[in-house]
């Protein structure tokens, strides 16, 4: 006996096609932002743009699967904000953004200062099943935003200067 069976996958293959250009889009517009942006399935980097891996000082796709903990080894307290975060977007607590500020070495030796801002990821992607193997439920996944802040710190500094000088006079 011999059996035939024709399938129809165009619907399939033109979405396929659409999901294609559109993550191309989104690449393109994420790649061309000043502010570093990531994903994060549990501590595990995913996806970031080119401006996250520079101003961290690294090379482009050498982040992508790391734990974001050894990238910020030298950030205790950026690594709390990013414990905290995945505990609580593990839980059924509501949207919560979470920041941090630190600094690192710059070139010619001065501090380059940065925002890191956690937040839960939108609800479609949200709750990745774990992978096979892994203990628990499913894996919490956050969206950073890592901004340059050091223009602000010195114009900051400027005017605190600039306050404490007036008090003097």
């Amino acid at each position: 006996a011999l059996s035939v069976v024709t399938l129809d996958i165009t619907e399939q293959e033109e979405a396929h096609r659409r999901s294609e250009q559109l993550l191309r889009e989104l690449s393109g517009i994420l790649d061309g932002t000043s502010a570093g942006i990531a994903y994060l399935r549990g501590p595990r980097l995913v996806r970031c743009n080119r401006s996250f891996e520079a101003m961290l000082g690294l090379a482009p796709g050498a982040a992508t699967g790391a734990p974001l903990a050894d990238l910020l080894a030298d950030q205790p307290a950026v690594q709390a904000l990013l414990r905290q975060a995945l505990q609580s977007a593990a839980g059924p607590a509501p949207e919560q953004r979470l920041e941090a500020e630190f600094s690192r070495p710059g070139a010619g030796g001065q501090p380059v200062w940065f925002t890191l801002s956690a937040s839960r990821a939108p609800a479609g992607a949200q709750a990745a099943p774990a992978p096979a193997g892994t203990p628990g439920g499913p894996v919490p996944e956050l969206v950073l935003v890592l901004t340059d802040v050091s223009r602000l710190k010195a114009q900051q500094a400027e005017l605190e200067q600039l306050l404490r000088d007036r008090e003097l006079m």
